[in-house]
């Protein structure tokens, strides 16, 4: 006599990304935004804006706000920190005019 074993496999869903209770709300964004834009240096450490807006803004928000500026092309993250980037900026212009152009004799 034989015996068969069935094995159930646990089917379990990992997700990328916990998921959250609501998302940030427009006026948070734009209030992260115009804190970026008004940052008198290039570049802002991430702890520096944490500290900035942490009565107003979430740490779960500020994040999820940060991932939409940089899959929009709005900032810029580097070893140095965050610098925002948008097309309209000052500082964007000036950068690129400071720039190394590559290609010309």
């Amino acid at each position: 006599m034989t015996t068969k074993y069935v094995v159930k496999e646990k089917k379990t869903k990992k997700l990328k990304e916990p998921m959250i209770d609501y998302y940030p709300t427009g006026s948070e964004v734009f209030f992260i935004r115009d804190i970026l834009e008004k940052y008198p240096e290039a570049i802002m450490k991430e702890k520096e804006l944490e500290k900035k807006v942490k009565d107003k803004v979430s740490k779960e928000h500020l994040e999820q706000i940060l991932k939409y500026f940089q899959h929009t092309n709005q900032i810029i993250y580097s070893k140095k920190g965050i610098t925002y980037i948008h097309p309209a900026t000052k500082k964007l212009k000036d950068i690129i005019k400071k720039g190394i152009v590559y290609g010309r004799n």
